[in-house]
């Protein structure tokens, strides 16, 4: 079933507003790439059926 398996903020850590604002093209940019990735690793792993609603890898059951 389609839905939101990951989320990430655009800070790789805690930073003031003012510094935030200031990188806000470097921070977006730097995000994107790492949503970009998840994508494609997502679109590696082999499929799995789901296990008491939740997907888990083999090495986890």
């Amino acid at each position: 079933m389609p839905g939101v398996d990951a989320c990430h903020g655009i800070l790789p850590a805690p930073m003031e507003l003012a510094e935030a604002l200031l990188r806000a093209s470097e921070l977006l940019t730097d995000a994107t790439e790492r949503a970009l990735r998840m994508i494609v690793l997502g679109t590696r792993l082999p499929a799995q059926a789901e296990v008491s609603g939740t997907q888990r890898p083999s090495s986890v059951r």
